[in-house]
């Protein structure tokens, strides 16, 4: 037996053994979601069944909504909790001093004014953290009625400021840690409620900056949910307005808001869009190509046949739905494995501008691309000789012309399209788009 080596074994472990375990070291993101679980808990628990909370609150005046808030923080709010404990006891020493004279008026004054700013922070904190834990609407639908029957305390915890943004964190994959009224359906009637208070004061106000943040993911909202062969049905979420005269005024006819609160029906909806040439994608960013063709089709008896042409030729550069739909066919099927070489540049409202001008940037860029050997074509859905001449005038180097025709690319694959239209709607596919 080797005793030196066994000893030296024997050490070895002993002395791991000895050695005390290494403790996993938390991430500030781990710490962030652990905290707000704990914060969770403590919510959950300072609402129990929700019908003392909705009771008190149904009941309370300004000064109970005070203590309402400050009751919510000091026990559900971790640090924030300790730092308004200590507050309230320095105001409650105050207001306890034999000595009241002028300057401990002003001192209370001053501690109590502290102590509301902290439990202020925003309303949307406070609208956030329930509508996380799902609170009953209930609940959520009694401190929405307490700051509105106390106007003057919900306007200095910043009311309209900032109520607006429990809708604008809407959709939830673009605000992860957020929450929005428009994330539940069960939420609707407060959402309603809510909105026609923030109606109210931005029209007493006359400032309708929180509207516009509550109306454009609302607009969406309502898009994600429309089935596109369903337009002549309700809206999913379109909140009654007590004073929607007075809301009107906020929005020039042309605008996305002012189309939204006049239709009746989402078919009313998309067919003032088109008559007024705003873009699909200004509506939904998210909607896929095939999704334009979807609604367009959808919407297409609901719209005179000109406004429709000219929608068309505008955004997707073809004359007819029929073109569109074959143009996305040709391109779904393109063959990506032959792929043609160069950049393929598109004359109207790209090279050349909507003023009649060159974008002289582009030329720049595609005098240099062909300077290092790459091949570029300057192609067109329009008239190619007369485009080809314009360009003459405005001094495009021949080794440029002529124009050809989009035609001949139509269900094929190039490398490079730099143009103001998605290839996919002129019957192409681009490896890569511009």
């Amino acid at each position: 037996m080797d005793l030196e080596n066994e000893s030296s074994n024997l050490h070895e472990s002993h002395t791991t053994a000895d050695q005390p375990s290494e403790k996993k070291v938390e991430s500030t993101e781990e710490q962030y979601m652990r905290e707000q679980q704990e914060y969770n808990i403590k919510l959950a628990e300072f609402l129990g069944d929700g019908k003392e909370i909705t009771a008190r609150l149904r009941e309370v005046d300004a000064g109970g909504l005070r203590d309402f808030i400050k009751e919510f923080y000091i026990k559900t709010y971790g640090l924030k909790a300790a730092y308004l404990e200590e507050q309230e006891s320095k105001l409650q020493e105050l207001e306890n001093s034999e000595k009241r004279n002028d300057w401990v008026e002003r001192d209370i004054q001053e501690a109590r004014a502290r102590l509301d700013d902290t439990c202020a922070a925003e309303v949307s904190d406070i609208f956030d953290r329930l509508i996380k834990i799902n609170a009953s609407p209930e609940v959520i639908d009694a401190l929405a009625d307490a700051l509105a029957k106390n106007t003057t305390y919900a306007e200095a915890l910043g009311f309209n400021h900032s109520i607006c943004h429990e809708f604008e964190c809407y959709p939830p994959e673009d605000y992860i840690g957020r929450a929005s009224f428009l994330n539940s359906p069960e939420y609707r009637p407060v959402s309603e409620k809510i909105i026609n208070i923030c109606v109210d004061r931005a029209i007493r106000d006359n400032n309708p900056s929180c509207l516009e943040r509550i109306y454009g993911p609302l607009i969406q909202y309502n898009a994600d949910n429309i089935p596109f062969d369903k337009l002549e049905d309700d809206f999913p979420f379109k909140p009654k307005i007590k004073n929607q005269e007075g809301l009107l005024k906020f929005f020039p006819g042309g605008n996305i808001i002012f189309l939204f609160l006049q239709a009746e029906k989402p078919k009313d909806f998309f067919a003032r869009l088109i008559e007024q040439k705003i873009k699909l994608k200004e509506i939904n960013y998210k909607w896929k190509p095939v999704d334009h063709i979807n609604i367009l089709r959808a919407i297409a008896p609901h719209v005179e046949e000109s406004a429709l042409s000219t929608y068309l030729k505008e955004y997707y550069n073809v004359d007819s739905l029929t073109d569109l739909t074959e143009n996305y066919q040709a391109a779904e099927t393109a063959d990506e494995t032959e792929v043609l070489p160069g950049y393929f540049v598109d004359i109207e409202g790209t090279l050349l501008l909507r003023n009649g001008s060159l974008n002289k940037k582009l030329l720049d860029l595609i005098n240099s691309k062909a300077d290092h050997g790459e091949q570029v074509t300057l192609f067109s859905g329009g008239s190619v000789e007369n485009l080809s001449e314009k360009l003459r005038e405005l001094g495009v180097p021949e080794k440029f012309l002529p124009v050809v025709s989009k035609l001949d690319y139509k269900g094929k694959t190039l490398e490079h399209v730099i143009d103001d239209t998605l290839p996919v709607y002129q019957g192409f596919r681009a490896i890569h788009n511009r």
